[in-house]
Protein backbone atom coordinates (compact mmCIF):
# COMPACT_ATOMS: atom_id res chain seq x y z
CA UNK A 1 0.00 0.00 0.00
CA UNK A 2 1.21 3.82 -0.42
CA UNK A 3 1.98 5.67 2.23
CA UNK A 4 -0.15 6.21 5.06
CA UNK A 5 1.43 9.34 6.74
CA UNK A 6 -1.63 11.72 5.90
CA UNK A 7 -4.42 9.16 5.74
CA UNK A 8 -6.99 8.69 8.19
CA UNK A 9 -7.32 5.61 10.11
CA UNK A 10 -10.76 4.72 8.01
CA UNK A 11 -9.41 5.97 4.63
CA UNK A 12 -6.83 3.17 5.19
CA UNK A 13 -9.43 0.44 6.17
CA UNK A 14 -11.42 1.43 3.05
CA UNK A 15 -8.72 1.17 1.14
CA UNK A 16 -7.53 -2.90 2.59
CA UNK A 17 -10.98 -3.23 1.74
CA UNK A 18 -11.19 -2.32 -1.88
CA UNK A 19 -8.05 -4.28 -2.12
CA UNK A 20 -9.45 -7.19 -0.95
CA UNK A 21 -12.82 -6.95 -2.83
CA UNK A 22 -11.41 -5.83 -6.08
CA UNK A 23 -7.82 -8.13 -6.49
CA UNK A 24 -8.37 -10.87 -3.76
CA UNK A 25 -5.64 -9.50 -1.98
CA UNK A 26 -5.00 -10.84 1.68
CA UNK A 27 -1.19 -10.11 2.04
CA UNK A 28 0.04 -6.09 1.95
CA UNK A 29 3.10 -3.84 2.48
CA UNK A 30 2.99 -0.90 3.71
CA UNK A 31 4.92 1.55 1.76
CA UNK A 32 6.03 4.26 4.46
CA UNK A 33 8.75 5.28 6.79
CA UNK A 34 7.75 4.19 9.88
CA UNK A 35 3.94 2.79 10.04
CA UNK A 36 4.26 3.76 13.72
CA UNK A 37 5.20 7.17 13.37
CA UNK A 38 1.58 8.65 13.99
CA UNK A 39 0.31 6.39 17.25
CA UNK A 40 -3.49 7.67 17.19
CA UNK A 41 -3.46 6.81 13.38
CA UNK A 42 -1.50 3.43 13.76
CA UNK A 43 -4.25 2.39 16.71
CA UNK A 44 -7.37 3.89 14.77
CA UNK A 45 -6.32 1.19 11.95
CA UNK A 46 -5.64 -1.48 13.14
CA UNK A 47 -8.18 -1.68 16.11
CA UNK A 48 -10.64 -1.26 13.01
CA UNK A 49 -9.40 -4.27 11.14
CA UNK A 50 -9.63 -6.38 14.21
CA UNK A 51 -13.31 -4.98 14.73
CA UNK A 52 -14.13 -5.68 11.16
CA UNK A 53 -12.43 -9.41 10.90
CA UNK A 54 -10.58 -8.26 8.11
CA UNK A 55 -8.45 -11.53 7.32
CA UNK A 56 -5.19 -9.90 6.25
CA UNK A 57 -1.41 -10.06 6.59
CA UNK A 58 0.95 -7.32 6.16
CA UNK A 59 4.39 -6.44 6.75
CA UNK A 60 6.05 -2.41 7.54
CA UNK A 61 9.28 -0.33 8.46
CA UNK A 62 9.01 1.01 11.71
CA UNK A 63 11.20 3.03 14.84
CA UNK A 64 12.04 2.04 17.85
CA UNK A 65 10.40 4.20 20.07
CA UNK A 66 9.22 4.55 24.29
CA UNK A 67 5.54 4.82 22.39
CA UNK A 68 6.05 0.91 21.13
CA UNK A 69 4.03 -0.37 23.76
CA UNK A 70 3.50 -4.59 24.38
CA UNK A 71 -0.25 -3.61 23.95
CA UNK A 72 0.01 -1.87 21.19
CA UNK A 73 2.30 -4.25 19.33
CA UNK A 74 0.08 -7.15 19.68
CA UNK A 75 -3.09 -4.87 18.49
CA UNK A 76 -0.99 -4.75 15.45
CA UNK A 77 -0.60 -8.32 15.56
CA UNK A 78 -4.04 -9.44 16.05
CA UNK A 79 -4.72 -6.94 13.37
CA UNK A 80 -2.41 -8.87 10.87
CA UNK A 81 0.99 -7.58 11.25
CA UNK A 82 3.57 -10.16 10.01
CA UNK A 83 6.61 -8.75 10.06
CA UNK A 84 8.45 -5.22 10.97
CA UNK A 85 11.52 -3.82 9.91
CA UNK A 86 13.36 -2.03 12.57
CA UNK A 87 16.46 0.96 11.97
CA UNK A 88 18.46 -0.24 15.02
CA UNK A 89 21.66 0.83 13.00
CA UNK A 90 24.28 0.48 16.07
CA UNK A 91 24.12 -0.99 19.46
CA UNK A 92 25.67 1.46 20.37
CA UNK A 93 24.16 4.45 23.15
CA UNK A 94 26.64 6.98 21.74
CA UNK A 95 26.75 6.57 18.19
CA UNK A 96 22.53 6.48 18.47
CA UNK A 97 22.67 9.55 20.10
CA UNK A 98 24.98 11.03 17.23
CA UNK A 99 22.50 9.62 15.10
CA UNK A 100 19.59 11.43 16.86
CA UNK A 101 17.93 7.98 17.14
CA UNK A 102 16.54 6.35 20.75
CA UNK A 103 19.46 6.00 22.26
CA UNK A 104 18.35 4.16 25.01
CA UNK A 105 19.60 0.57 25.08
CA UNK A 106 17.66 -0.70 27.83
CA UNK A 107 14.46 0.43 25.85
CA UNK A 108 15.43 -0.87 22.43
CA UNK A 109 15.61 -4.44 24.17
CA UNK A 110 12.42 -3.86 25.56
CA UNK A 111 10.66 -2.84 22.01
CA UNK A 112 12.03 -6.03 20.36
CA UNK A 113 11.20 -8.25 23.54
CA UNK A 114 7.46 -7.08 23.40
CA UNK A 115 7.95 -7.52 18.99
CA UNK A 116 8.87 -10.75 19.07
CA UNK A 117 6.74 -11.67 22.03
CA UNK A 118 3.93 -10.73 19.98
CA UNK A 119 4.43 -13.23 17.22
CA UNK A 120 5.73 -9.91 14.58
CA UNK A 121 8.83 -11.46 12.96
CA UNK A 122 11.70 -9.18 13.79
CA UNK A 123 14.11 -7.73 10.95
CA UNK A 124 16.81 -5.53 12.01
CA UNK A 125 18.81 -3.03 9.63
CA UNK A 126 22.88 -2.16 10.93
CA UNK A 127 25.01 -0.90 9.51
CA UNK A 128 28.71 -0.08 10.13
CA UNK A 129 31.13 2.46 10.11
CA UNK A 130 29.43 5.85 11.17
CA UNK A 131 32.36 8.75 11.79
CA UNK A 132 31.63 8.64 15.40
CA UNK A 133 31.99 4.65 15.75
CA UNK A 134 34.93 3.90 17.19
CA UNK A 135 36.17 0.10 18.14
CA UNK A 136 34.40 -0.17 21.09
CA UNK A 137 31.25 1.18 19.84
CA UNK A 138 31.45 -1.52 17.23
CA UNK A 139 31.65 -4.19 19.35
CA UNK A 140 29.06 -2.74 21.61
CA UNK A 141 26.57 -3.17 18.57
CA UNK A 142 27.86 -7.17 18.59
CA UNK A 143 27.33 -7.56 21.92
CA UNK A 144 24.03 -5.93 21.54
CA UNK A 145 23.32 -8.52 18.97
CA UNK A 146 24.36 -11.59 20.94
CA UNK A 147 22.39 -10.43 23.74
CA UNK A 148 19.09 -9.74 22.17
CA UNK A 149 19.57 -12.64 19.66
CA UNK A 150 16.52 -14.08 20.34
CA UNK A 151 14.17 -11.28 19.85
CA UNK A 152 15.98 -10.46 16.76
CA UNK A 153 14.64 -12.90 13.44
CA UNK A 154 16.88 -11.71 10.96
CA UNK A 155 19.46 -8.68 10.32
CA UNK A 156 20.15 -6.51 7.27
CA UNK A 157 23.80 -5.40 7.49
CA UNK A 158 25.16 -2.24 5.04
CA UNK A 159 27.94 0.15 5.75
CA UNK A 160 27.45 3.76 5.65
CA UNK A 161 27.91 6.49 3.31
CA UNK A 162 27.35 9.77 2.75
CA UNK A 163 24.24 10.39 1.50
CA UNK A 164 23.47 13.74 -0.72
CA UNK A 165 21.25 15.81 1.32
CA UNK A 166 21.26 13.86 4.56
CA UNK A 167 22.36 15.30 8.30
CA UNK A 168 25.50 13.29 7.61
CA UNK A 169 26.42 15.14 4.27
CA UNK A 170 25.89 18.46 5.94
CA UNK A 171 28.07 17.64 9.24
CA UNK A 172 30.80 15.99 6.75
CA UNK A 173 33.62 19.27 8.06
CA UNK A 174 32.30 18.69 12.02
CA UNK A 175 33.23 14.73 11.65
CA UNK A 176 36.33 15.73 9.97
CA UNK A 177 35.37 13.57 6.48
CA UNK A 178 37.31 13.51 3.24
CA UNK A 179 37.46 11.80 0.59
CA UNK A 180 33.95 10.48 -1.80
CA UNK A 181 30.53 9.56 -0.39
CA UNK A 182 31.39 6.04 -0.29
CA UNK A 183 35.60 6.33 0.11
CA UNK A 184 35.18 8.68 3.01
CA UNK A 185 37.76 8.56 5.43
CA UNK A 186 38.19 10.53 8.77
CA UNK A 187 39.99 9.64 11.87
CA UNK A 188 37.87 6.84 13.33
CA UNK A 189 37.22 5.26 9.64
CA UNK A 190 38.82 4.11 6.76
CA UNK A 191 36.74 2.45 3.55
CA UNK A 192 38.94 -0.61 4.56
CA UNK A 193 38.08 -0.91 8.12
CA UNK A 194 34.26 -0.50 7.27
CA UNK A 195 34.67 -3.59 4.92
CA UNK A 196 36.55 -5.28 7.64
CA UNK A 197 33.66 -4.78 10.08
CA UNK A 198 30.80 -5.49 7.84
CA UNK A 199 32.26 -8.80 7.01
CA UNK A 200 32.05 -9.55 10.93
CA UNK A 201 28.47 -8.31 10.95
CA UNK A 202 27.35 -10.39 8.23
CA UNK A 203 29.14 -13.35 9.35
CA UNK A 204 27.50 -12.75 12.40
CA UNK A 205 24.20 -12.47 10.90
CA UNK A 206 24.81 -15.38 8.81
CA UNK A 207 25.88 -17.47 12.39
CA UNK A 208 22.75 -15.93 13.90
CA UNK A 209 20.49 -16.55 11.64
CA UNK A 210 21.76 -20.79 11.62
CA UNK A 211 21.27 -20.68 15.24
CA UNK A 212 17.76 -19.39 15.45
CA UNK A 213 16.02 -18.32 12.27
CA UNK A 214 12.32 -18.35 13.19
CA UNK A 215 9.75 -20.33 11.54
CA UNK A 216 7.29 -17.80 11.56
CA UNK A 217 6.32 -16.39 8.25
CA UNK A 218 8.45 -13.05 7.40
Amino acid sequence: MAASAAKSPQRIVDELQHNIATYGAREFLFVDSLINGKIKQLTGWTTAVIAQGLDIRWHANAILSPKNTAELLQTMRDAGCMRLWYGLESGSSPVLKDMRKLADVARIEQNLRDTHAAGIYVTCYMFVGYPTETEADFQASLDFLERNHASIDSILPSICYIGEGTTLDEKQAAYGLVGGRVDWQNENSTPALREARYAQLVAFAERARHRGASPRPG
